[in-house]
């Protein structure tokens, strides 16, 4: 099993398709290694890392409030039984 314990996007350069390169270069080097499944966590308000991660088929696992009153959610990938598979769409990344 891996976690991703933080994938983050430096803000000026967001919208290129640069945050589903990343989480779909670490996917594949899970399955390379036979990972059975990656873990992911995000904070609940935000809408387009779980929307990003639902698209690489995550899902919800479970959901965590803190004392602070923030809201986390806890999701998960299976990666299948073909370990040397790629990812199906290819990100093109613009400058």
């Amino acid at each position: 099993q891996a976690v991703i314990t933080l994938l983050a996007v430096e803000k000026s350069v967001r919208k290129r398709g640069l945050g589903r390169k990343l989480l779909g270069e670490a996917i594949n080097i899970c399955r390379h290694n036979r990972m059975k499944s990656v873990l992911v966590t995000t904070e609940a308000d935000n809408a387009v890392a779980t929307m990003m991660y639902k698209t690489f088929g995550f899902k919800i696992d479970d959901r965590n409030t803190e004392r602070t009153g923030k809201t986390t959610l806890c999701l998960s990938l299976e990666t299948g039984r073909d370990h040397n598979a790629r990812l199906p769409a290819t990100v093109e990344v613009s400058r």
